[in-house]
This record gives C-alpha cells, structure tokens and sequence, in this order.
C-alpha cells in the first residue's frame, strides 16, 4: 500500500480543529494499518520523515495521537451507510484472544460483485457491516446481529461461515425470518470435515502422528534438528497436515538415493553413524509408506476441490467440474482415495444445489480468517493481551483511505464517541480494573497537541 502511495492535492489542508496535515494522518494510518508499524513506532517514523525530507509541517505527533486518530477512522467506517440492496452475500466468524471476550464479524459484498471481484477475495473487496463484541456468544445473539444487519443492508441472499454451533443456532433462526437465506459452509472447513470422518479411525494415522510428536521431542535440540518433523497444530488441526505429510515422503524419498556421506557431513559423524541414526530416529517411516501414499492422494483430493470452489466459486457445476479435474490425474490403484473423492464430490453436490441454477455464489471465508489474522498481529501490542479497542482497526483493513474520508471521520466522530462505544462493547477495560484494584495512574497520554475529536455526532 505505502509502494503506491500518491500525494494528493489537498494532502497539506487540515481537518476542522486539527493540528496536523492530511498528509501526515494518512501516513500514520498507512504505517499502522498496512506495514503494521506500532503506535510509537509511527510515531518515530513520522518524526524521522519530517527530518529527512525537510517537511517540518508533516510534524511529530505522540503515537495516543496516532493511536485516537486510527480508532476514529474505524468507527467512522463501522457506522457509515451502506447501500440498500437485495443481494447480499454475508460472511461471518468469531475471533477469540485471551481475555473473556469474543468479537463476532459480519463483512458483506454483493452477489453482483462476484463476477468483477472473483471468488477468492481479497480485504479491500468486502466491507465490514457488522463488528459485536461477546463476552458469550449464543444463538440468539448471532440471530440478532445479523437482524440488524438485514435492516440496515437490505436483504441477504447467503451466508458463508465455519458452522460454528453458536452461528449454526443463530443462522436457523435468522432463517426463520428470511428463509430463502442460502446458508453455505466454507469449502476448507467442509474438506476438513470429511478428512477428520476418514483419519480418526485410522491405526495407522495416529501411529504416524505419535511417531512424528516423538520423534521431534527427541531430535529438536539436536544436529539433527533440521529433520524434525512440523510442529503439530493443536487447533484446526486436519486443515494442517499436508506439512507433515510432505515432510514424512520427501525423507522417505530422499533415502532411497542413500546420501548418507552428505548426512554425515551435516550431522557431524561418519556416514555409517548417520545412517545408523537415521535408522534408529526416522527408520519407522518406512512402514507407513503404503499409507503415507494414501494420505498424499488424500489431500490432493482436497487441493482439487478448494481450487475448483476458490477459482470458480460455488455452483450446481461445483461437483462436476471437481470430479473432471480429479479424473484427469487420479491413480485408479489408489482404491481409498477414489472413494474418498467420490465423498468430497457429494458434499460439493450438496452445497452447490443450494444455489440458484444459474447463479454462481460464494463457497470460501478464507477472506475473513486472513483478516483476523492480521488483526491478531496488530494487537499484539495490547499489554493485556486482552481483545479490547484496536477491534476497531478491523474496518481499516477492508477500506480505501482518501483524504476525503479522512476529513469526513475525523471531523464527525470524536475520541468520546470511541470511548462510549468501547464502554458499551466491553465495559471496564483491563488497565482500569488493575489500576481500581492496585491504585496509581494509568496510561494518561493522551495527546494535549491534538484535539480530543472535533464535533460529536448529531
């Protein structure tokens, strides 16, 4: 974003009541927001631009000032109108951090948009409609959010999302009200699904994975270490296997061409040794190469149809087009896999004739777990660890900034219309209640340089 920025006419005007350019507020927000550069860190950046450049107008302001300025903006956009239109397409998730708090997000774009916009969309393609922060989520809560969504947007033709309990409860009464609502699972959790129904049971995939949690306890703080397995994910875990899979056949691939003087070399022994600790740390790959050809043809199946659901999107074709692709290079050998793809097909079938014939729509939230992933990295300078106000910076990362906007927020939310949203999202924050607890004085530095948020909203 920063590599294309363009200075813009009006970049040296100022918003009513404040002390700072337009050029250095979009800075700011670029350096947050795009580079992900901490509130002091701007600070500093800023400070060293207006140096060495020799702009002492872009000034030096303090990161609470960056900091005010950012959350505004988020509000700003959280609020804003949004198109009345009759075919909406939601998707929508929590996000979970450490604290009592989840935040359910619901971001939207029309069906109409598909077409220009492709399937696999990208942060500036959707908008943030939605942005409810839980302390427990439950259905009715979710039902309700997404009332007030259908109110404010118009209708809704589908929602996308990972069939989380709460949602699912919430989704069926949503529909109760709005029945021709298309409710769609995401193609990775659906794949997931099936690949956790066909590895559960199995024998031998849970001797694969305690061989690879052994065998990377032993190996990892060793001249070895460079062999260790992946690190296993506790959380969505059959959404993370295809490295451990990946690791497990290139090693067994690697010793059929017997290299063992070039292990040796690397481990630091004769390459008899190094054979011989091979054997005794890796050797048990060897039996589970039958099985471990499986997995592969396994999770081949499952980039198939992901490809096929992000590239195309979701359709009555969906089950069709995925079994075509699959049939061009399946190994007919692999009797598992081809009932496996045969499963995957079928559940492609059920999702797509939900759709509309015709109509191509929505399979994938990939787009909204990338953005809590981002938000996750831009709040990794909450000294709680806590969710609390940088939830507002979720809006900033789907929208484009123009000076334009950036007057309008600044000159029409305040730094109190943020507090009292804050207050009503979450109540007493973590630094007030230790402070209440164990006295002394908080944070207070707030920037007296720049103005506490201009006009309050009507």
């Amino acid at each position: 974003m920063l590599l294309t920025f363009r200075p813009a006419a009006d970049d040296r005007s100022r918003p009513y009541r404040h002390r700072y350019p337009l050029l250095t507020i979009r800075l700011a927000v670029l350096l947050v927001v795009h580079v992900h550069v901490s509130w002091r860190g701007a600070q500093r950046a800023l400070a060293l631009c207006a140096a060495l450049l020799g702009r002492q107008e872009l000034g030096s302001p303090c990161y609470a000032t960056v900091r005010h300025w950012l959350l505004r903006l988020g509000l700003f956009l959280l609020r804003r109108p949004r198109a009345w239109r009759d075919d909406w397409v939601l998707i929508i998730d929590h996000t979970l951090r450490l604290g009592q708090h989840k935040c359910l997000l619901v971001l939207g774009l029309p069906v109409a948009a598909l077409r220009a916009t492709g399937y696999a969309l990208r942060h500036d393609q959707v908008t943030v409609l939605a942005l409810e922060v839980m302390r427990r989520s439950t259905g009715e809560q979710v039902c309700e959010v997404l009332r007030r969504v259908r109110q404010r947007v118009g209708r809704v033709v589908q929602v996308v999302c990972d069939r989380g309990s709460d949602l699912l409860k919430g989704l069926r009464q949503f529909r109760e009200e709005a029945a021709a609502t298309v409710v769609s699972y995401d193609i990775r959790h659906l794949l997931a699904g099936l690949l956790r129904a066909e590895l559960q049971h199995d024998p031998r995939w849970a001797e694969f994975l305690d061989g690879c949690t052994r065998v990377l306890a032993k190996v990892r703080q060793t001249a070895g270490n460079f062999l260790a397995p992946p690190v296993l994910r506790r959380k969505a875990r059959y959404m993370n296997v295809d490295s451990h899979v990946a690791w497990a056949q290139q090693l067994l691939a690697w010793e059929q061409r017997g290299e063992w003087l070039a292990l040796g070399e690397a481990l630091g022994r004769p390459a008899g040794q190094a054979q011989a600790w091979f054997d005794e740390q890796l050797g048990w790959l060897r039996a589970l190469r039958e099985p471990l050809a499986d997995y592969a043809g396994l999770l081949r199946v499952l980039e198939l149809a992901e490809d096929e659901v992000h590239a195309a999107g979701l359709s009555r074709q969906t089950a069709a087009a995925f079994w075509a692709r699959w049939q061009a290079q399946a190994e007919p050998s692999r009797w598992r896999v081809w009932q496996f793809a045969r499963q995957v097909q079928a559940a492609l079938r059920r999702e797509g004739e939900q759709v509309p014939a015709g109509q191509t729509w929505l399979g994938s939230s990939l787009v909204i777990e990338s953005l809590f992933g981002t938000y996750k990295e831009l709040a990794q300078r909450s000294p709680s660890g806590e969710m609390g106000a940088e939830v507002l910076l979720l809006p900033l990362l789907t929208a484009p900034l123009s000076n334009e906007l950036l007057r309008e927020a600044l000159e029409t939310v305040s730094q109190e219309d943020v507090q009292e949203w804050l207050q009503e999202q979450f109540g007493e924050g973590p630094q007030t209640r230790k402070r209440t607890l164990l006295g002394g004085r908080g944070n207070e530095e707030a920037s007296s340089e720049e103005t506490q948020g201009g006009p309050r909203v009507a």
